[in-house]
């Protein structure tokens, strides 16, 4: 913890944005898909099954891959591709946080497509703090998930160039901040409703949302820069 962070790896959907007013949106493009990849011929079916799949496997796409033999690639593609990205409110970053960000280096890592990942950026302004590189979708990681391997971390870290002791991952998902905690990474977990919100023991910060993150990061750093001037000014 006594290293400074010098790069911060992002999960995308409810990390670096809130994400409830895109849910409705995440069962009609899923259903979209469905339709225009022919499993359903009809949209409202489509979009009740894409209801009935979320609320059984938190998905809207899930059951077109169990029942109608759907790719998941094709699903995963096409509904990512479908999602309308102005529904994002680019005012939940403050322009504080916009400005801190450009003093670090940072990693997208999103279970959603790269494609939604480019977009969402866009939308929220701070594309320009993210290099092409290093901005990873499920797919252009082979399906490799954060919460079951460890080659996303290692891929973003390798387009950081930092060691993992110096950056810290952020997720909305405790399990997905395992594997970076056991990596050495620093950890911190956005949970938005405070009456909900405990710390397990592999998280080193508990979050509000992406701005109380970039607050901590910046704290975390000038709280190291005094320590290390009054050891110096000791000696």
């Amino acid at each position: 913890m006594n290293k400074p962070i010098r790069g911060l790896i992002w999960d995308l959907d409810h990390s670096l944005y809130d994400h409830t007013p895109m849910l409705p949106d995440w069962k009609r493009a899923a259903a979209q898909t469905a339709v225009d990849l022919k499993a359903v011929h009809h949209f409202e079916c489509a979009h009740s099954l894409a209801q009935l799949s979320w609320d059984v496997h938190g998905n809207s796409s899930q059951i077109f891959i169990d029942k109608f033999g759907m790719s998941f690639e094709d699903m995963h593609l096409g509904t990512h591709a479908g999602l309308d990205p102005t529904l994002i409110d680019p005012s939940q970053l403050t322009g504080t946080t916009r400005n801190v960000m450009g003093g670090f280096k940072h990693a997208l890592i999103t279970h959603s497509s790269r494609y939604w990942g480019l977009r969402s950026l866009e939308r929220l302004g701070i594309s320009e703090h993210f290099a092409d590189n290093s901005i990873f979708g499920l797919e252009t990681l082979h399906y490799h998930r954060k919460n079951r391997s460890p080659l996303p971390v290692y891929a973003a870290l390798t387009t950081l160039g930092l060691c993992a002791s110096e950056v810290l991952f952020v997720e909305d998902t405790a399990d997905n901040l395992i594997i970076p905690h056991q990596l050495g990474l620093k950890t911190a977990l956005i949970h938005r409703e405070a009456s909900k919100r405990i710390k397990p023991a592999h998280v080193d910060w508990l979050c509000t949302d992406a701005n109380d993150v970039m607050q901590i990061a910046e704290a975390h750093n000038r709280n190291r820069r005094t320590y290390a001037s009054q050891k110096t000014l000791v000696r």
